[in-house]
């Protein structure tokens, strides 16, 4: 889920710092 959000939206700010939580969260 996270990989898709992170190619879903990485140019929203702070996707990228939400997402690299998320993945290492998960």
């Amino acid at each position: 889920m996270a990989d898709l959000l992170s190619h879903a939206a990485p140019h929203v700010p702070g996707t990228g710092s939400f997402t690299l939580t998320k993945t290492q969260a998960d």
